[in-house]
């Protein structure tokens, strides 16, 4: 049962690591702005995002993310991600590629359905629990409505939705070592990796293809992972292939 004052859902699950969690902070504690802000350590698994203020846009949402992640935004433009949808999809794969295990988020309580409903993904998609800072009395119907779909816990501490960090980065012995590579082209997808084998050697061929192919695995299986994905490659495919693609 969910209390109307603080929306607190007294079914939530028992597991020690929901996929969301929603901090109270009524009193829009400086204290706790502090706190978020400086739990931010992308090294160490943990980012923290300051929605840019009054705008309902996923697509800023989506920028304010891919800034938290580090990636250069002017790039964005050049790498043809220039719509709401695809600089969702460009944050979601980074965060699933980097692994990182936790997204704070502040001022979630201006954040409308549509940005909330975006946000909610993040834990679906990715390995990343969502930490929702909620500077409010209590969340909206719309928020607790979304909430009720996905296993969450509501709590007033943030010290026990951002505990200390110790270690390395929880995955960081799979990532690959650094390879220094050569000039690659700036051909699109269909044509980058025949163009990697006409302008370089075979040994500088070999280097490139193997974090090219890497790419492209990690790529595919985040993909595949996404609930839509079926139905988009079923509807590409056509009926004669579906048998295939769930066999798959």
């Amino acid at each position: 049962m969910t209390d109307p004052l603080s929306g607190e859902d007294n079914h939530a699950p028992a597991a020690d690591r929901p996929a969301v969690l929603v901090v109270m902070d009524p009193t829009d504690d400086a204290a706790v702005t502090a706190a978020a802000l400086q739990a931010h350590n992308p090294a160490m698994g943990r980012i923290t995002v300051h929605p840019t203020p009054v705008t309902s846009s996923v697509q800023t949402l989506a920028h304010d993310l891919l800034a938290a992640l580090g990636k250069p935004l002017h790039r964005l433009g050049a790498e043809k991600i220039t719509s709401a949808r695809l600089a969702w999809q460009a944050a979601l794969a980074w965060l699933s590629g980097e692994r990182h295990q936790q997204v704070v988020v502040l001022r979630a309580h201006l954040m409308n359905e549509t940005r909330w409903a975006s946000m909610l993904e993040i834990p679906t998609l990715t390995s990343a629990q969502l930490v929702l800072i909620h500077h409010a009395q209590r969340l909206s119907p719309a928020h607790q409505r979304l909430l009720s779909s996905i296993p969450h816990r509501i709590t007033h501490d943030i010290t026990k939705a951002l505990p200390p960090l110790h270690g390395e980065h929880p995955y960081e012995d799979s990532f690959p070592p650094s390879v220094s590579l050569p000039e690659l082209p700036r051909s699109d997808f269909p044509h980058f990796r025949a163009e990697m084998f006409r302008h370089l050697s075979a040994e500088q061929f070999a280097a490139a293809d193997t974090e090219y192919t890497r790419g492209v695995e990690t790529a595919c299986h985040w993909l595949t992972r996404h609930p839509d994905y079926h139905r988009h490659a079923a509807a590409a495919l056509g009926p004669r292939n579906i048998v295939r693609l769930h066999a798959a």
